[in-house]
Order: C-alpha cells, then structure tokens, then sequence
C-alpha cells in the first residue's frame, strides 16, 4: 500500500545509535584541560552545597527526624530477597558495584564486554570522580566531597542513636559518626552517573539502581533514609555543575562516543544493551512517607537553576526551559520525606524532589504548550533526535506541538490539551483523552491506543494500527488515513486520501461517511477475494471521489487457483448498515492491463475486476521486449509471470520486467563463445609465424620442432545495440603446444592443449565456464606464397546465475550446462623481406561454429528452458604486417611486430536463442549484441630471441567495431629442439 508504515519500535541495540565516529581518542590536552577547569570549580561546589543544597541533619524532635526512625525501624525488618539485596550491597568494591550497573546494561553480554579497562571510560570515570573531590581546608587536602561533609555534620548511625527497642537514646544528636550522608549511597550514584553520561537510554534504571542501593544501606540498619536522599542531592547537584559547562559536556560527550563505540565492536553491533525495564516503584526516592494532605505540583521556577542540565544528554533536542519543566511535572511529592529541606522560593532547597528516574521517562504535566522540536544536535549521541519515548501519564493544559523529523512515541495514558504533528512522526499507544481538537499538519500520526478529541488531518497521515478514535476525523486536502481500526465519524474532502490498512485491511465507522467530491478512496484487493473495506453502522454519503485500485503487495507469487479468482471476482470495499447515498465520480484501475468497474447497491458499493485488451507488446520498445511480451501474453493466465505482468501499473516496470525475464545472458554466453575463438586462431597463426622465423634465421637444413607455452588474458565489451544490453566478459587461461617442421622446414605440423576461464557479466546476470581447448595447425612455405591453416575444438562447461525482478517478484535462477565451438581458418600471405624488416600481404577465411547443449535453470516460477541451439560465422580478415629485428648477439635478437586488419563477416549478424519458460510452449527469441559487420583489427609486440633455442614474446591484440570492442594480452615461451 502507498502509505504503508512499518511498525515503530524502540531499540535495545547499541548499532542502532552508533555513528561511525573516527576512531580516536580524545587528547591527554583537553582531558587535562577540561579536568583543570573542573578542580577551578569543584570549591565553589562545595560552599554551594554546604550553604543550602545539603542542610544540616533532621533536628532533634523534629518531624523529619521521627520519619527517619519509623523507617529505619520498618526497613531493618524487611526480609526474604529484599533482605539478602541489601546483605550483599554492603560491598562497596568497584567491581561488585560496577557488575551490578553491568547487568542492568549488557544482561547476558557482561562477560563479553570489557567497559571498565576502555581508556575512554577511565577518562570519564576520572573526570566525573575530579567533580566529586575537593580541598579541605580542615583536613588540609583534597577528599571526596562526601567524607568533607561527614566531618561537618558528624551524624550518628542509626544503630548508635537507637535503642533496641527502635526509639532514640537520650541526647542522641550529641553522639558523633559518619552517618550524613551515606558514603555507600554517594559513591552508587557515583558510578551511576557515569554509566548515564555513557548510556543515557538506561539512565531511568541506572538511577533507580542507585537509589535502590541507597535504599539498601537503611535496610542493613548503616544508615537512615535522610542521609540516602543527602547522597543523591549532592551527586544530582555535582552532575548538573558538570554538565552546565559547554566544553565539559564536549569532552563528556567524546569520550562517550569512544566508549560506545568500543562497546559495539565488543559485542559485534548485537543488542548490546538490554530490553528497557519499566520503573515502577517511584516510591523508594522518599521511602513512601509524605504528609496526608495532597500538595500541589511544583513549577519549573521552583527547580533549581541548574537541574535542568541533568537531562541534557537524554533530551539534547530540548530546550533549557523544557528539560526544567519535566524535572518540576516528574518530581517527587513536595510534602514527601524528599522534600524534607525544602523552603518556599528558595529553588535550591528543592533538589532533594528531583526524580531523575521518572524524568528520564519525559514529562508528566504540560504547564503550557509543549513544542517538540525533535532533531539531533552535537549532544546527542544516542539519537533520542531520532527516535524517542515517553513512557510518563502527561496532564495538563497546554497542547503537544511536534516539529522535527524524529519519531516520538507517547506510551502513557495522556489527559492533556491535544496533539498538532508539523514535522515526523507521532505515536500513542494509551489512552489519550484531550480537552481540544487536535491536527495533523505534517509529518504522521500513529494511533494505538485510543483518541477521543476530533481530529483534522491537513497534509499529514493518520495511521491506524488497530487504534480507535472516538470522535469525528477530517481528512482535507493532502491529508491521508491509512491502517486499520476505528473512528466514530469520517469526513474525506477533496483531495483527501482513505487507504485502509497496511496491505488489505477494515476501518470501521461507528457513524457517517462521507466522500466529497475530488476525494479519493484508494483500495487494495487480492486473489484470495479480500479487499480493503470501510464497514460503516450508519450511513454512506458519496457525493463523488475517485475510487483508486491497486493489487496487494504480495511478496509471494499466487497459486493458479488465486489468479484465477481475481478475474471476475467481485469485492465489497464499502458497507453501510443505513443505506448508501449517492456515487463516486471514476474508478482508477491503476494497472495497465486491469480494468475496474463499481456497482451499487442498497447497501454495498461492489467493485468488480478483469482484463482489459491492452497487449503486453503494446508497451515493448525492443525486439527482445516484443518477443518476450509476447510469449507472456500467450501463458495461461493463471501463470505467475503472466499474473505479475497484469498486476503493473507503470509502463517502466513492465519494461524494466520484460528486460529482467528474457535470458539474455544465454544468448551472451553463445556469442561470447563464438567471439572468443579469435584467441584460439590469433594463437596458432603467431605460433606457425613464430616456426616460420625461426626457419628463416637457421643455417642449416635439419627439421627442428618447437614446443611452447602461452598465458593470455582477454576482456571483451560489447556496448548496447538499441535492443539487446550490454555485458562485459573476460578471459585467461594457459595454451601449450608442440610443433615439427618437415621437408627441409618448408612444412610445418602442430598440435595444441590448453584451458581457460571466462567470466561474463550482463544485464542481472552472471556466467563462468571452463573451456577446454584441443588443436591441430599448420603452414607450408611455397617460396613467395605462404600457407597457414588450423583447425580447433574448444569444450564448454558453463555456470549461469541470475536475479529476476518483475514486480513485487523476485527469482534467483541458476544453470549449469555445456557447449562446444568448432572452427577451421586458412591464411594465404605474401612475405616481402626488406634490408632490416618483414612485410607481409594476407588474408584468411575461417569458419566457426558454437552450440550449446540444453539449457534448463533451477529456481523460480520465472526459471527457463531451451533445446539445444547454436550459431555459426564465416569471416574473412585481409591486412598488412610489419616485423623489425634487431640482432643483438650472433644467438640472441630483438624483434617488434605489428597488424592491422579489417574483418568482415558474411553471414547473419544477429546472434539469438530460443527460450521459454519451464514447463509452457511459448517460445521467445533473446537476442544477444549483434556482431559486427566488419570490423578493424589490430596486433602488437615484442619477441626476444634469449639464445639460439629459445625465444619470450610479449603481445596485444585488439578489435574494435560498432557495439564491440574486445582486448587481449599474451605471454609466450617457445624452445627449438
């Protein structure tokens, strides 16, 4: 279907996010540079941190204080997994702690993926853990920021201030310890953070994690809930100070790229990463306490200044006041124990309310509208630009704008003002009650779930995937609905577009619909008798539109029995349980060869389907087009190929079908065998030249005999001649031979072996053979008139592959079968020696004949057959050559050599085969290049004469004519004995 969408889902693979980033890393001059800037800030962090975003410990008496109690008593009888959770989160070492994070990121894949010894996680690692440290000025040194503070605040342990029976002892604020904050806690959200910069898609459990080993440590009865939240405060705090500067972020982000990209090559792009858990319990941030009287949702103002920056690398396409705005609607209760040092218009006391583990999951309130622009920048390595999801239950008053190209999935229950898609893609899976219309300007909207507020579609698409809209849609100009599922009422006004489903699909109307006039209901049908559908409970109103029908998208090819019931097979596209009013203006079979047509009745509007006289050769532009056209027109028309040929609606695809089904690669392989017997002449004739030199140059008169060898390469292109296509072959191989001369070396008689390979490339195909070479040649010198002659036979065993696609087919056909090529020459040749050159006067004929035995390919429905076939060719070639020789020694010379030539053919030029499709009598012809009329050749190279036996030569022969151009290069080694 045109406006066919695939399902979205959310990836857990790491190769989805990975860009081919260079791989280097980031220098030791920028790590040491962004890790001085952070040592220049890391003291102001502090003062921040003990002047307002960390308080003092609960106050003896105090409610705060009671709270920690109560808790510290109920977690500490906490049993069963829970218990033996936290008994084994007492470690604190890097490697327990880290393998925890490592099996909520890589699962099965931990063992196999080695994050910790990756330099560029060290860097990061030693970065983050720098922004953790600073000068104390009573210790007189650097310490981690969590032990400075223990040492203010000297909290006492819950199992130093409590008694056995769960109150506190007297005085209990005077005892001294280490308890605020959590030290274990401080350094779980330590690790977290880093493992978040890294994968910030896994950040909402890498948090959740951390707070749950916070949660931990009240559970083993080492610390209360209080100095839990102080851990996370800090470490919120000291991430978002990080991350506010520009520069750091950069680093962050480099290193990051390292360290994924690391990650991918480990696990070789699998799914590295593990299939996102849902957080459920948002309670463990403040323990589940908070006051009874509900409290109302804090405001992007109430967030401190630089929260915002912790969502930076998860929501780089938002904007600053965005990011606030989730961390203020995802917040923690602010009458909860997290909000416990909270101060009205103080936004810095508020960081104990932030819920990253939520935030992480998007907004859950829009204060206002809310305007998505979703598209990817430089902080955003994971590509959330791309592909997002919101997983959060968003209320609110403002409105949901998309803009951008991006994909953005809403997963909650939604009660907010509405939806307007300008840009990408939009999905709801929940329940989607809005307060205002909604309306789709661009870009797409897929609905799962349910939407109950009325819905314009204006250039944009509605896609439904078995969601439901309890409202009225209007689909205007440019608008389309596509997919299948529900919709109370239904408008299309001109220029509107229907399609149901994705493939063959039902929208049902719980109401009217309604095809204005230049609306368009585009239908899908197949030979099953199904068909796209509108099924209405009210009433159908057609006050024209156009009906626009198209078969199924099958990628299968149908059975004789489905073919034959798409022809005169009736559909029912539209049914109303209340009557059908009116028509629609045309139906658009969109096939060249289908015919449509729509009856009416009370309530059903039927479209019926058939042939119509269009010949397939109608749309031939060649004659390998015409032939094969032809032959599809005269299958039975419950014949694959014949249906796919029906089902084509663009006059370039049938063509570009016709060219893939006519086996042209066949024919090739014919011609190319004839063409190549030239290698095979070219070789005997310079080999009796060569014994003809060597004769002249004896002194004596005793009849020597030569054996050689010869390694040639050759490639041949032979170009479009307006009907077959081009293809490219090329050959090499070996040939030996041994020769006598006799009568005084005035005759001369040889025979020849040897094997080469070719490799032919056309049109969607590929063949190889090996050719087998057996040859007899000859000459006789008769003082001024030489004689030259051959006779060869050449075995083929040859190996076709080829890919057809015709349609929404596609065939891989193979054959494997032999050939043979015969062929006699005879050269007469007119020697005149000059002081220090030969020239030679000559004209051969020969005569060549190739054959194939039967062909008969293995593979699909589009698979073809052929009896045994051949071509034949008398040519003749009359020329000129040349031949210098230098002596260099009274036993060694050097000798150049060169031919030119013109070759003209007699006979028929054309070369073809006769085909047809396995198992049916149609027979098409596959017309191969046309062989060239006449021709100009040409031949040059060198000889050296090593010694009084032996001789090297180096040659090039070429021919060049219209559509043709064939090359080859030898090698040849001959020894006189």
């Amino acid at each position: 279907m045109a406006y066919f969408m695939k399902n979205i889902v959310i990836p857990t693979s790491l190769s989805f996010f990975f860009l081919l980033f260079p791989n280097s890393s980031w220098s030791e001059t920028n790590i040491s540079e962004t890790q001085k800037h952070i040592i220049d800030q890391r003291n102001n962090w502090l003062d921040e941190i003990k002047n307002g975003v960390i308080i003092d410990s609960p106050k003896k008496g105090s409610r705060t204080a009671e709270l920690d109690r109560i808790i510290s008593n109920n977690y500490q009888a906490i049993t069963g997994e829970r218990r033996k959770l936290a008994e084994a989160d007492k470690s604190q070492t890097h490697s327990y702690l880290f393998n925890t994070y490592a099996n909520i990121l890589f699962g099965g894949n931990t063992k196999s993926i080695n994050l910790s010894d990756t330099q560029a996680y060290q860097d990061l690692s030693k970065l983050h853990s720098t922004g953790t440290y600073a000068y104390d000025a009573n210790k007189k040194r650097v310490r981690s920021i969590d032990f400075i503070l223990k040492d203010l605040f000297l909290r006492g342990r819950p199992y130093q201030v409590i008694d056995n029976k769960g109150n506190y002892i007297d005085n209990h604020t005077n005892v001294t310890g280490s308890s605020y904050p959590s030290g274990h806690t401080w350094n779980g959200y330590k690790q977290a953070a880093v493992l978040s910069i890294l994968f910030p898609e896994k950040g909402s459990e890498m948090f959740a994690r951390a707070i749950e080993y916070g949660e931990s440590r009240v559970i083993v009865g080492a610390h209360f809930a209080t100095d839990t939240i102080a851990s996370r405060i800090g470490n919120y705090y000291l991430l978002s100070q990080m991350l506010a500067d520009d520069d750091t972020t950069r680093t962050f982000v480099k290193l990051a790229k390292e360290v994924r990209q690391n990650v991918a090559n480990q696990c070789k792009n699998q799914n590295c990463l593990t299939t996102t858990k849902e957080i459920t319990n948002d309670e463990a941030g403040y323990y589940g306490t908070k006051d009874p009287e509900t409290a109302s949702l804090i405001t992007s103002n109430e967030i401190p200044k630089y929260a915002s920056n912790l969502l930076r690398l998860r929501f780089a396409y938002l904007t600053q006041e965005q990011m606030q705005s989730i961390l203020a609607s995802t917040a923690y209760p602010s009458h909860s124990l997290a909000g416990w040092a909270s101060k009205k218009n103080k936004p810095n006391s508020n960081w104990g309310l932030i819920n990253l583990p939520k935030a992480y999951n998007g907004p859950s309130y829009f204060y206002s509208h809310f305007i998505v622009n979703q598209i990817t920048n430089e902080f955003d390595f994971a590509e959330f630009g791309k592909l997002d999801e919101w997983k959060n239950d968003i209320s609110g008053p403002g409105k949901l704008i998309k803009q951008g190209d991006g994909t953005l999935i809403l997963s909650g229950n939604n009660r907010f003002a509405g939806v307007e898609v300008n840009q990408g893609n939009l999905l709801l899976t929940g329940e989607n009650h809005y307060s205002k219309n909604s309306a789709i300007n661009g870009g797409t909207l897929r609905l799962e779930g349910k939407l109950n507020s009325l819905l314009d579609v204006n250039k944009g698409t509605l896609l439904l995937n078995d969601g439901s809209v309890n409202s009225q849609v209007n689909i205007n100009n440019k608008g389309v609905l596509s997919g299948k599922g529900n919709i109370n009422k239904l408008v299309v006004n001109s220029g509107g577009i229907i399609s149901p489903g994705y493939s063959i699909g039902t929208i049902r109307i719980g109401d009217t619909v309604v095809f204005n006039s230049g609306s368009h209901y585009h239908v899908e049908i197949n030979s099953q008798g199904d068909s796209d559908q509108i099924t209405s409970l009210g009433t159908a109103v057609l006050n024209g539109g156009m009906v626009n029908v198209s078969l199924e998208n099958n990628q299968n090819l149908l059975t004789k029995d489905d073919v034959q019931r798409l022809y005169n097979t009736q559909y029912t596209i539209l049914m109303a349980d209340k009557g059908i009013n009116g028509k629609f203006t045309d139906i658009n079979p969109n096939y060249l060869f289908i015919g449509t047509t729509l009856s009416y009745d009370q309530n059903a509007v039927i479209l019926n389907v058939g042939r119509n006289n269009t010949a397939f050769s109608s749309l031939a532009k060649t004659k390998n087009q015409t032939s094969i056209a032809n032959a599809i027109d005269a299958l039975p028309s419950e014949h694959p190929i014949y249906e796919s040929i029906v089902g084509m609606d663009i006059k370039n695809d049938v063509r570009y079908a016709y060219n893939e089904l006519t086996g042209q690669i066949h024919a090739d392989i014919l011609s190319n065998q004839l063409n190549s017997r030239r290698q095979i002449k070219e070789a005997l004739l310079s080999q009796v030249k060569n014994a003809e030199v060597l004769n002249g140059e004896k002194e004596s008169t005793e009849n020597k005999g030569n054996v050689w060898a010869k390694t040639l390469y050759n490639w041949d292109n032979s170009s479009s001649d307006g009907n077959a296509n081009s293809y490219d072959a090329s050959t090499y191989g070996v040939l030996l031979g041994a020769d006598q001369r006799f009568n005084n070396d005035k005759m001369l008689f040889g025979i020849a072996t040897g094997f080469t390979k070719t490799s032919l490339s056309g049109y969607n195909s590929h063949a190889n053979s090996e050719n087998y070479h057996l040859s007899l040649y000859g000459g006789y010198d008769f003082d001024r008139i030489t004689l030259r002659a051959g006779a060869s036979n050449t075995f083929h065993r040859v190996h076709t592959s080829k890919t057809v696609n015709y349609g929404a087919q596609s065939d891989k056909n193979k054959a494997n079968y032999n050939g043979n090529t015969n062929q006699i020459f005879i050269e007469a040749a007119y020697p005149i020696v000059l002081s220090d050159a030969q020239l030679e006067p000559f004209i051969n004929l020969e005569y060549a004949k190739t054959k194939n035995a039967s062909i008969n390919e293995q593979g699909g429905r589009a698979a073809l057959q052929a009896h045994s076939q051949s071509l034949d060719s008398t040519t003749s070639t009359t020329g000129l050559r040349l031949n210098n020789q230098w002596k260099l020694s009274s036993k060694s010379s050097v000798s150049l050599y060169g031919e030119l030539g013109w070759l003209h053919q007699y006979n028929d030029v054309e070369r073809d085969l006769h085909l047809r499709f396995k198992g049916t009598q149609p027979i098409f012809i596959a017309n191969s290049v046309d062989a060239a009329q006449d021709a100009f050749v040409v031949q040059a190279g060198t000889a050296i004469q090593i010694n009084k036996i032996s001789k090297v030569s180096i040659g090039y022969s070429g021919l060049v004519a219209k559509n043709q151009q064939d090359n080859s290069i030898d090698m040849k080694v001959s020894v006189s004995f």
